[in-house]
């Protein structure tokens, strides 16, 4: 009996050393804010969005346009976003709260609207931002529930906290007012009901402060941003983070001129290593990962942005971080210049995408897309598009290049815009892709 207790001890011993080996030390959080597109729908594009590559979801707020109007709208994001699932968070915005119904979700979800979560390493604290001094009672449970966390917290590695409205004014070493990158700037919102003073520069960011000054790495969360600016990432003069994301362009679908000359929307993907307790986050295109999703490779993108790889006299600042290439008379752009070795050999085809205008209110016609095909240093194919009606307002345009010959057999592939007018002509968002399964 004592040698078979002695060998169930050893299985056990190994069977515990396997599973721990075998745990998950990397996990992915999806950031999503400003998601609503009906009362009852939220943007389609994140419904077609493969989320199931995300361990949990997190939303800042402003979901549904009227969330809490109807109790369906909780199933159906239950369904969409998995708003029951454990340590999927929910920060709620004005347009969640506006419509009264808070016993609705708090029975859904089963915890306030305020809350405190351990997971992985981390705390994560979810502030209900909508609460004021017209409710004293849950405004004081919050910040009380803040303080405990905040106060006690010794063994995560980093503390989350997840917000909707931009509260973050004065906070040293960001933009004094949060409407320079959100949608809203609440600088006299109160965190409890002791006084007028108790607003998030004075009682909530010294606490995160001293956090910080315990080692505990501190990450400020918001949602209430993508109508104009689509992200915020910003490090406050004591080493906090503070991030906002969301989206709006979907409000612009019936409006394709609009639609594509916006910034693009963005989501916001968390990368965890557990293990070495790392936390690293990158704002990622959604109209671009839908096109991965549907089996479209990118060649190159091209957004006009980046003063190092374009001469600041050939920019021009539009609106909301959005910029646009000057391309003066007679001069020329190589968008592309690869070795296609690595397209498909059946593939005959290049989509393009981009958005032209012009600074005069007479159309004018003379830009042209060219791509050559080079097989040692001779072209042995050419194909040209031409974009007619380029005018002072920004005109989307789309179209593609087919080849005869295979891209794969030939050593180069340039493709390059080429001004053939006597006027200046702005490039906007030039986008080369192919599809993998041509």
């Amino acid at each position: 009996m004592k040698k078979k207790a002695e060998i169930i001890i050893i299985l056990l011993f190994l069977f515990v050393n396997v599973a721990f080996s075998q745990a998950k030390t990397h996990y992915k959080y999806l950031f999503l804010g400003h998601t609503y597109m009906t009362a009852t729908e939220i943007d389609q594009r994140l419904t077609y969005l493969n989320k199931s590559v995300y361990d949990n979801i997190w939303l800042g707020g402003d979901i549904c346009a009227e969330t809490l109007l109807y109790y369906s709208n909780l199933d159906y994001l239950n369904a969409k976003l998995k708003i029951k699932q454990p340590h999927n968070y929910w920060t709620l915005g004005n347009h969640d709260r506006r419509n009264g119904n808070i016993e609705w979700i708090e029975k859904y979800l089963g915890h306030k609207t305020y809350y405190v979560d351990y997971y992985n390493g981390f705390t994560a604290f979810i502030f209900d931002s909508n609460l004021d001094v017209s409710d004293c009672e849950n405004l004081d449970k919050q910040y009380k529930l803040f303080c405990n966390v905040v106060d006690t917290i010794t063994e995560s590695s980093h503390l989350l906290l997840f917000f909707h409205w931009g509260l973050w004014s004065d906070v040293p070493g960001l933009p004094p007012d949060p409407m320079s990158y959100a949608h809203t700037g609440l600088k006299y919102w109160n965190a409890n009901c002791d006084s007028v003073n108790t607003n998030f520069v004075n009682i909530i960011y010294p606490k995160l402060v001293k956090v910080a000054e315990k080692g505990v790495k501190v990450i400020c969360i918001m949602g209430d941003i993508g109508k104009y600016y689509k992200k915020v990432d910003l490090l406050s003069s004591d080493g906090i983070h503070f991030l906002g994301c969301g989206v709006d362009n979907i409000m612009y679908r019936w409006n394709t001129e609009r639609l594509n000359v916006l910034e693009k929307d963005l989501i916001l993907v968390f990368d965890h290593d557990i293990q070495n307790k790392n936390i690293t986050w990158q704002f990622m295109d959604l109209d671009s990962l839908l096109d991965l999703q549907h089996g479209y490779k990118y060649l190159t993108k091209l957004t006009f942005n980046n003063f190092e790889l374009y001469p600041e006299e050939n920019m021009e600042y539009i609106i909301y971080g959005n910029y646009m290439y000057k391309l003066h008379p007679g001069d020329s752009l190589t968008i592309l210049d690869i070795n296609p070795n690595f397209i498909n050999a059946e593939n005959r085809n290049i989509y393009f995408t981009g958005v032209f205008k012009t600074e005069l209110d007479s159309a004018i016609s003379n830009l042209k897309l060219k791509a050559h095909l080079i097989s040692n240093d001779k072209i042995i194919e050419i194909d040209s598009l031409c974009f007619n009606e380029i005018h002072s307002k920004m005109k989307y345009f789309k179209d593609t290049i087919s080849f005869e010959k295979s891209i794969q057999s030939c050593d180069r592939l340039i493709i390059y815009i080429k001004s053939e007018t006597d006027k200046t002509i702005l490039l906007n968002d030039i986008i080369l892709k192919y599809k993998t399964n041509e």
